[in-house]
């Protein structure tokens, strides 16, 4: 594929060099120059559509060899992913109870009096509400 596409820019770049170096006399007719004309513009198109193909194989070509071709359903590695998955997640929630813990025990330690009179008004409403009941 990629040699094909490269023989077909060559020859288009080399059909456009042939026809443009032409000589061109005096005695042209408005009919050759519109011809002339033409046939660079087919032949530039040519060129760029050759050249936009072959960048096209370039860009697939890297995609594949960064992140790997995609595998079908049922290929196999499924599995494996879904394992690597769970294991990441549990890494990450493991991470998260840590983090919250140490928040909590940051505000703990930085509402030290503040904690202690919110667990005295408490125990305070719980034995007005026993005995009330």
């Amino acid at each position: 594929m990629e040699e094909k596409l490269i023989a077909d820019t060559l020859s288009g770049f080399r059909g456009l060099i042939m026809h443009s170096a032409e000589k061109v006399d005096n005695i042209a007719s408005t009919g050759e120059a519109g011809y002339n004309a033409m046939a660079v513009d087919i032949m530039m198109h040519g060129l760029v559509k050759s050249t936009e193909d072959l960048l096209s194989l370039t860009r697939r070509l890297r995609e594949l060899w960064a992140v790997g071709p995609l595998k079908k359903p049922g290929e196999g590695g499924e599995a494996e992913a879904l394992e690597q998955m769970k294991q990441d997640a549990m890494s990450v929630f493991q991470l998260l109870d840590k983090m919250r813990g140490e928040a909590r025990q940051k505000m703990v330690r930085e509402s030290n009096g503040c904690m202690a009179f919110i667990s005295e008004s408490a125990e305070g409403a719980l034995a007005t509400h026993a005995g009330a009941s």
